[in-house]
This record gives C-alpha cells, structure tokens and sequence, in this order.
C-alpha cells in the first residue's frame, strides 16, 4: 500500500505536518463538509457530480468553496496517483472560532487526502 498523499490548500504537505487549531470548528463541533471519490489509475470517477454536490452543500450550509482552486487541487492529486485504485476525501473547514459561533471563514481550509483503496 502506498503512504498517503495529503494537499493542504492546493499545497502537497507531508502526512505528518498536517495539524488543526484546538480552535477549529472542525475540531470542536465538527463543522466540514467532505466528499470521497474513488479514482482508477490516474482518473477520478464522478469528480464533476462530487463537486456539484459539494458546492452545493456549501453554498446551502455558508461555508467556503473555490470550485476552480478545488478543480486545480483534485487534477494534481489525479496526476500523482499510483495505485490502480484508490480512495481521495476532500474536506473542507471554516477554520478557528470563539465560543460557540461559527467561524466567518477568514481561515477556511480544504485538504485532499489520497490513499489506496484495498
């Protein structure tokens, strides 16, 4: 099994530097919105009707969602793939808050994650 691939904002970062804020609304409520995909080889199935439904669910729930900095990120993981099959989870967060209010967004942040599907 390969290790995983993680992209922190479109930026590829080991697995091991990936790290939350105590304070974010992930952490403390979990506050995200995610999506997996299942990609073959070097192709991600379904990515167009994935990203539908996950803006979608942003725009409905006010969270963050650069569809095309979304795009951007998912064709460079594509390209980096090696395994025949594998499974990518695409989150997105608000980022840090106070109290019980929800982020504004200020800090948001979407990571792609990429492992093998076994």
């Amino acid at each position: 099994m390969s290790q995983m691939l993680v992209s922190l904002n479109g930026r590829f970062i080991p697995h091991e530097d990936a790290h939350l804020s105590l304070s974010d609304t992930a952490l403390l409520y979990g506050d995200t919105l995610f999506e997996t995909f299942r990609a073959e080889k070097n192709r991600i199935l379904l990515k167009k009707e994935h990203l539908d439904r996950l803006c979608l669910s942003a725009q409905l729930l006010e969270f963050p969602c650069d569809r095309s900095r979304l795009e951007a990120a998912l064709s460079r993981m594509a390209a980096v793939l090696k395994d025949d099959v594998s499974r990518l989870r695409l989150t997105l967060g608000r980022g840090q808050s106070q109290g019980f209010k929800l982020a504004n967004g200020g800090d948001s942040w979407f990571a792609l994650t990429a492992v093998a599907a076994t």
